[in-house]
């Protein structure tokens, strides 16, 4: 087994899961040191992160754990997740520019957003 395997099988195993959580929350430092990491230290944290993200979409429903069961499964999604955010935000691009050729003034403007972010409405009173 060559390490990138052990580091990416040790970043999914719970215990290093919740340290990495935990030093999120708490602001503990996971190496001895804490500025100027190795590669390793700074691949290792990338595959912390990666593994926080896919278990908080299956905690959130998005995925099964069949993902899990093969590296290669676990990047296909993460791909297909980055993938599919690229498109929606372009399309929600597409739209807002659609609607600004349209409506040239500015007025009454409404952008669409992608699903799952936030939105904030700005309206201007009716002129008296």
């Amino acid at each position: 087994m060559d390490y990138v395997q052990t580091m990416r099988d040790l970043a999914k195993s719970n215990y290093y899961q919740t340290l990495y959580l935990q030093a999120k929350e708490m602001n503990i430092s996971l190496f001895k040191n804490d500025r100027d990491f190795t590669d390793l230290q700074v691949a290792f944290l990338n595959d912390l992160s990666f593994y926080s993200n896919l278990y908080m979409d299956l905690a959130m429903g998005e995925i099964t754990e069949i993902i899990f069961q093969d590296p290669i499964y676990e990047d296909a999604y993460q791909q297909y997740k980055i993938n599919k955010q690229r498109k929606d935000t372009e399309k929600a691009n597409e739209q807002r520019n659609k609607h600004e050729q349209s409506n040239p003034s500015g007025r009454n403007k409404k952008i669409t957003v992608p699903a799952g972010t936030s939105e904030f409405i700005f309206t201007r009173p009716p002129k008296r």
